[in-house]
């Protein structure tokens, strides 16, 4: 399963379970993810590192189910990387608005967790109620 099907007549065809699966199948994957980069990072990454690290994966993955949602599957990826490459030329901020575009490259940070995580939030929100674009 992906974040949407190769055939856009069969896709317009499934009924809304469909969406619901490749939301639970892009939290599922997500989750895996988070527990095996944590596993691997156990030793040579402690605290922030590690933190940051995960919070990276975990709002990235979301925007490419915003991406997914919005502009479509094949290119959904390109939203998170444009969003990451944007954030390391600008780099950290201290401001609020600016420190939350920025949560990326944000220093470990309650402000910067919670952004990315209202990003998966957010991403598998579309996801679900509106499928993938196709």
């Amino acid at each position: 399963m992906t974040l949407a099907g190769s055939d856009p007549e069969l896709e317009h065809t499934t009924t809304r379970a469909t969406a619901t699966g490749r939301t639970a199948y892009l939290t599922a994957a997500t989750a895996v993810a988070v527990l095996l980069v944590a596993a691997a990072t156990a030793g040579p990454l402690d605290g922030p590192e590690r933190l940051m690290l995960v919070r990276n994966l975990i709002g990235l993955t979301g925007l490419a189910a915003v991406g997914a949602a919005v502009i479509g599957a094949r290119r959904a990826w390109t939203v998170a990387a444009t969003w990451a490459l944007g954030a390391l030329t600008v780099g950290p901020r201290l401001t609020a608005p600016a420190s939350l575009l920025t949560w990326p490259v944000q220093p470990a940070s309650w402000q910067s967790v919670l952004t990315a995580a209202a990003t998966a939030l957010l991403g598998a929100a579309l996801l679900g109620f509106r499928g993938a674009r196709t």
